[in-house]
């Protein structure tokens, strides 16, 4: 009789109060929360770092996809065959970027330095080459050679037809025909063209063997005027001193450095005289 009346007190002491019941449930049910918590942002966190590496790997596809092609050519020439067919030899030093749309209506490349481009002919869809100081050469399918430097851009033509200018300007393009040259002279306010060998193919080196097709210029400085001249005919020009920085707008197409030279000194208001080494504009 004792011992039950002792289990049923042990019994009762082993029971919870309903106080006790609650805490005691209250903390079990933080404890899950707790570890589905951890859970949730344990997902949440693969979750994420899932869509970085996707955004990264992303962007870095989109950016190979649109970036344009990069061609250099450091310590020696290099040769491209770009997806047209176009063959560019691209000269040391030299750097040419083709878009990935090439070849799209335009078949356009940017060139930096010095090449020479052997153009598939193409009747619906021209081949643009711009230079890096504001210059380009339009072509549909011919050979030619682009050099650069500085502020100086040249254009030789051997083969087809090619329309030089200024980006964005419409209004000014130079034509040029087989074994013609286009050269500003390191300035945009010249435009030379002349002849650059002869029909033998010889390259013109004798000022009597330069045929000038045309000269322009635009608000062009006496002194600039007569360094073009004299690099064009290879003479030598004095003038007086204090006329180096009259500017002067004018066009001519004469053959001979005489005529171009009297038609300066009359625009100047000079005279011309010819001497044994040269020529001299006097007052």
């Amino acid at each position: 009789m004792k011992n039950n009346e002792t289990n049923e007190q042990e019994k009762k002491q082993k029971e919870l109060t309903p106080d006790e019941s609650k805490k005691l449930w209250d903390n079990i049910s933080a404890g899950i929360d707790r570890i589905e918590g951890k859970r949730k942002k344990r997902n949440v966190g693969i979750t994420t770092a899932m869509l970085v590496v996707l955004m990264v790997i992303g962007f870095v596809g989109y950016h190979r996809m649109t970036s344009p092609d990069i061609f250099l050519a450091k310590g020696s020439d290099k040769e491209l065959v770009l997806e047209d067919g176009t063959v560019v030899q691209l000269l040391a030093g030299g750097k040419l970027t083709v878009e990935k749309s090439f070849p799209d209506d335009m078949r356009a490349v940017h060139l930096e330095g010095n090449a020479v481009f052997r153009v598939r002919k193409s009747e619906k869809h021209p081949f643009i080459v711009f230079g890096g100081n504001g210059y380009q050469a339009k072509v549909l399918g011919t050979v030619f050679k682009v050099m650069q430097e500085k502020n100086a851009f040249r254009v030789e033509l051997y083969k087809g037809k090619v329309a030089v200018s200024e980006s964005g300007q419409k209004d000014k393009v130079y034509e040029l025909s087989p074994d013609e040259a286009f050269d500003n002279y390191g300035s945009k306010k010249v435009a030379a063209v002349t002849g650059i060998r002869e029909e033998n193919g010889k390259e013109l080196n004798s000022k009597e063997d330069i045929p000038l097709i045309n000269l322009e210029f635009d608000d062009a400085r006496l002194d600039e005027i007569l360094s073009v001249i004299e690099k064009t005919y290879g003479v030598r020009v004095n003038y007086p001193a204090e006329y180096a920085a009259t500017t002067i707008t004018m066009s001519l197409n004469e053959r001979k450095e005489e005529a171009v030279l009297q038609a300066l000194a009359l625009t100047t208001g000079l005279t011309l005289k010819k001497y044994d080494t040269g020529y001299r504009l006097e007052k």
